[in-house]
């Protein structure tokens, strides 16, 4: 998600495809120590968490690659010319602008 501040398509492409490459050999990693340890109840259990959360990991690339990649990166880039028309934001607990008097 942090790539989507780069507002380019291939490299928010390149760092999506890196981490599911990378989150796939996980799950393959996981799955197994989970084979491995299956007489061990709560090892299994904790593998079993694990797996869940890389599982989601996973999801949330697939959402990432639908929601700004799909069409061609026509999504990104209204992003980028939404952040280009904002004025900056102001950082929490900072004071207001002082305005100007005559």
């Amino acid at each position: 998600v942090a790539a989507a501040q780069s507002r380019d398509v291939e490299v928010v492409a390149t760092v999506l495809r890196t981490q599911r490459v990378f989150l796939l050999r996980e799950l393959h990693n996981l799955e197994s120590l989970r084979s491995a340890h299956s007489a061990d109840p709560v090892v299994s259990l904790l593998l079993a968490a694990a797996v869940r959360h890389i599982s989601a990991d996973v999801a949330l690339i697939d959402d990432a690659e639908e929601r700004l990649l799909a069409d061609g990166g026509a999504a990104l880039a209204a992003v980028a010319r939404a952040a280009s028309a904002e004025p900056p934001a102001q950082p929490a607990g900072s004071p207001a602008p002082r305005r100007r008097t005559a």
